[in-house]
C-alpha cells in the first residue's frame, strides 16, 4: 500500500472486515505510515485489549506489534491508530516504525 507515494485517506476503504473506519483513523494510518494489513490484524486477532475511558465512553485498545487501535467494540468503529509506545511519539516517529520515509 505504501509503496513509493503515500496514498490518501480518501483512498482507504471506509468499512474493513465489518469494522468502520472513522475519517480521523483513515487520516492517521495515511501519516503514520501504517500498513492496512497490520491495522487487520489488530483488530481480528490483537495481543492485548484494555479499556480506554480517556478517549470517550466505551472506548478499547486493541493492541498488536507496533501497533494501537483506538475502537468502540459495541458499534464497531476505529477512532484513531497510534504507535504503541509508552514514550512520546510524533507522526514522523511513526512513519520510521513503519518503515515510511518522514513527511
Amino acid at each position: 500500500m505504501f509503496d513509493s507515494k503515500p496514498c490518501e485517506w480518501r483512498d482507504l476503504p471506509e468499512v474493513v472486515d465489518g469494522w468502520r473506519l472513522s475519517r480521523h483513523a483513515r487520516q492517521a494510518i495515511v501519516d503514520r505510515g501504517f500498513r492496512l494489513e497490520d491495522v487487520r490484524a489488530a483488530l481480528s486477532d490483537p495481543r492485548q485489549t484494555y479499556t480506554a475511558f480517556d478517549y470517550g465512553f466505551d472506548r478499547w485498545v486493541y493492541q498488536r506489534d507496533h501497533l494501537s487501535v483506538v475502537v468502540v467494540r459495541e458499534t464497531r468503529v476505529v477512532i484513531t491508530v497510534l504507535l504503541r509506545s509508552w514514550a512520546k511519539w510524533t507522526d514522523d516517529d511513526a512513519r520510521s516504525a513503519n518503515g515510511v520515509p518522514a513527511a
